[in-house]
């Protein structure tokens, strides 16, 4: 069974149910309650819940002809599946991974999130800063926000109408923003428009900080347990010295990811697929002559 055979068995599945893959033995495909995938049976006991971009992992229990299976589970809950995410899922079913997966499966998953990339890497200070900055916007305009990247979401940001993957840059003179996959900017599994919220910002005494950001978010109804685990996993928990530097805002400006906005996407490419072979791909996009508004 190839990618394309592989995704379409999983796509005939009925809501709710989980086949045995056809000519294997203990290799299921799964569709249920909005997600998609493919699990191996597992005897780890180990809670695993992680993520990057669009794909998830984790350990749970299905129901195959009656008889319940201890998985370790990999799944989207993207709309429409790719042939890419086919040969992730053949790549996790294969019999060279499988041992791996059955006892260390969070060692496969990080090998992936580390070729193809996870939007929440390379983060200095005062991209927190930028995050933080426009979730108090938002907040401000009577939005209701989610921190999405706490819960490594898949955009920075969230709200009922609309998402927010934020940019942050020191620089003054360029307005051009780094995509380090493909998915960052491909929004078409979602029911809501895309924005990049960019933050123009300037280390200065007279700015704010992280620390100074945070007590806002606690004050405007934000969860305090969960900033705090946030910014101690992110390495800025209390007493580092980085989350006492403080930045200007200058402005964010929010352009909408929309068919005018640049971007290498799925599309982009002959009869809408990416060519075989490429796994992973990173860009620059220049900001310059696209519309926006103002958030700040």
């Amino acid at each position: 069974m190839n990618a394309v055979e592989l995704v379409e068995f999983i796509n005939s599945i009925i809501d709710g149910k989980s086949k045995v893959i056809p000519g294997t033995l203990g290799c299921y495909a799964v569709n249920a309650n909005g997600l998609r995938g493919v699990a191996l049976d597992s005897d780890d006991e180990a809670t695993i819940s992680e993520k990057f971009n669009q794909v998830e992992i984790t350990n749970c229990n299905i129901i195959i002809s009656g008889v319940g299976h201890n998985v370790v589970l990999l799944f989207t809950k993207e709309s429409t599946m790719s042939e890419h995410y086919g040969f992730l899922c053949l790549d996790f079913l294969s019999p060279g991974n499988r041992q791996m997966i059955q006892k260390h499966p969070l060692e496969w998953f990080e090998g992936w999130r580390n070729l193809l990339g996870d939007t929440k890497k390379r983060r200095t200070i005062y991209d927190y800063i930028g995050e933080m900055k426009t979730l108090l916007s938002l907040k401000e305009k009577g939005e209701q926000p989610k921190w999405d990247s706490m819960i490594k979401g898949t955009y920075d940001i969230s709200t009922d109408k609309a998402l927010y993957e934020v940019k942050s840059t020191k620089m003054k003179s360029e307005e051009v923003i780094e995509v380090h996959n493909q998915y960052q900017l491909d929004a078409s599994g979602f029911d809501r428009p895309l924005f990049i919220a960019f933050c123009k910002v300037e280390e200065n005494d007279a700015g704010e900080s992280v620390d100074s950001l945070y007590g806002k978010l606690v004050a405007a109804g934000f969860d305090k347990n969960e900033l705090d685990q946030y910014l101690e996993d992110s390495g800025y928990g209390p007493g580092k010295a980085d989350r006492y530097k403080t930045f200007l805002v200058h402005e964010i400006r929010l352009y909408p990811v929309d068919e005018k906005f640049p971007k290498i996407c799925k599309d982009s490419f002959k009869d809408g697929k990416i060519p075989a072979g490429i796994v992973n791909y990173q860009y620059s996009v220049s900001l310059d002559g696209l519309s926006f508004e103002k958030l700040i």
